[in-house]
């Protein structure tokens, strides 16, 4: 839907344009701060499921505040789509233990699979602003398995998988993997390679470790129990 003054509102400022735009600007999306008229798209870029209503948005983005996961340590950028400077999403950039940092990103569901491109576009150019432009050492962002365009743009600037954990997410019904990627600063790697690169001594014997085996009970259960075990359970 394109971005037209009856959509914003007539006593809403126009949003800021893609004119001029020279910096944190992809082949779809450009992130730039918040201004006092995203508040009329608060429900595309704000990391909440609950509404706000915009005048209440639109009073927080005037004292200087994203009205959503502000605070020290903390950088909020908006994801707009080009074409139309419509606001589709938002990425958070934070740390809570120095020097790693952290990208979450989200863009409104109603944009499908492009929302998932742009989601992969602005996060690859954060993870550059943070590493390449910052100077950080290394920043990571967590992506569903399925997510295929975000990932390919992850790994189009060359960030790379370091986890994976089997079936962590509940979505559309089936079981998803969910991911790390990280992005590493490449002068701190060639100044003291990279921490990937070395051999992982093997602990364990390679063989299938024996569960216990059933205990046969004379009475009942104890309540809730789960798991009975020779002198404990599980509940």
């Amino acid at each position: 839907m394109p971005v037209t003054p009856a959509v914003r509102g007539e006593s809403n400022p126009l949003l800021v344009s893609a004119k001029g735009q020279t910096y944190l600007v992809g082949d779809e999306v450009y992130l730039r701060p918040f201004a006092p008229a995203d508040a009329e798209f608060s429900q595309s870029w704000r990391f909440s499921r609950f509404p706000m209503s915009p005048d209440r948005i639109r009073g927080k983005l005037d004292d200087g505040e994203t009205g959503d996961s502000s605070g020290k340590g903390k950088v909020q950028l908006l994801i707009v789509r080009t074409e139309d400077d419509r606001p589709v999403g938002s990425v958070l950039i934070h740390t809570s233990w120095f020097p790693s940092y952290y990208v979450e990103a989200a863009t409104d569901p109603i944009f499908g699979e492009a929302g998932d491109r742009w989601r992969g576009e602005a996060v690859a150019m954060t993870m550059q602003l943070v590493v390449d432009e910052w100077q950080r050492p290394i920043v990571q962002f967590a992506p569903l398995a399925d997510e295929l365009e975000t990932i390919a743009q992850l790994e189009k600037i060359g960030a790379r998988e370091c986890t994976r954990f089997r079936e962590m997410y509940s979505r559309n019904g089936r079981r998803v993997d969910g991911l790390m990627y990280e992005y590493l600063n490449k002068d701190w790697l060639a100044r003291l390679a990279d921490p990937a690169d070395r051999e992982q001594p093997r602990s364990g014997t390679g063989e299938p470790r024996p569960v216990t085996a059933p205990v046969a009970l004379e009475d009942d259960p104890p309540a809730n129990a789960v798991r009975v075990g020779p002198r404990v359970y599980l509940r």
